[in-house]
């Protein structure tokens, strides 16, 4: 009989702290009462490609064509030779395999067929990237090189884009020759 009246008196120390606990949860915004069970905030997950040097970001997509690679959106539709992708606003990448028996040669022509008002980024042994641009969009030329072939793409993008710059140069850096051709990629 001691050991029932025991434990009424535990359960009624019990129940009091457990009511204001509950009381004090009621008045608690949403987020504080959830901080415990809450899922953890999307952190970005990029994953590094085997074999290409390149570092895909979440919610990008790798595409390959005419033995050339390049990254966009996920949000960007490729054409089905993949040769073209567009994003939702207009913005578009072109990329296409190139056959230049002279890269400093190639480079120097290129150069002088863009304006003067262009921008040259990089001009290296193995890349050559130029921007241009005009009241309604950015274009970026882009040809790399592994001594052997090439692969060029031009890159149109809207200037009023937001986040133009980390898209433009996750593209930009992800243009260039596809090192590995399994028989399923195209």
């Amino acid at each position: 009989m001691k050991d029932v009246a025991d434990g009424k008196r535990i359960a009624k120390r019990a129940i009091v702290p457990l009511a204001v606990l509950m009381a004090i949860l009621a008045r608690a915004p949403a987020g504080a009462r959830n901080a415990a069970g809450a899922q953890p905030p999307e952190r970005q997950h990029d994953v590094l490609i085997p074999g290409t040097g390149v570092r895909l970001r979440e919610s990008w997509q790798m595409l390959f064509h005419d033995r050339c690679r390049y990254a966009v959106p996920v949000t960007w539709r490729p054409v089905p030779d993949r040769s073209q992708v567009f994003a939702p606003d207009g913005s578009s990448v072109s990329i296409w395999a190139l056959h230049v028996s002279n890269w400093s040669l190639h480079k120097a022509r290129l150069k002088a067929a863009f304006s003067h008002e262009s921008r040259v980024h990089e001009d290296s042994d193995s890349r050559l990237w130029i921007e241009s641009r005009d009241s309604v969009r950015l274009q970026h030329y882009v040809a790399v090189t592994d001594g052997a072939a090439a692969c060029a793409g031009l890159l149109e993008i809207r200037s009023a884009q937001p986040n133009a710059d980390d898209t433009i140069a996750g593209i930009v850096e992800s243009i260039g020759m596809a090192t590995a051709w399994p028989a399923d990629i195209r």
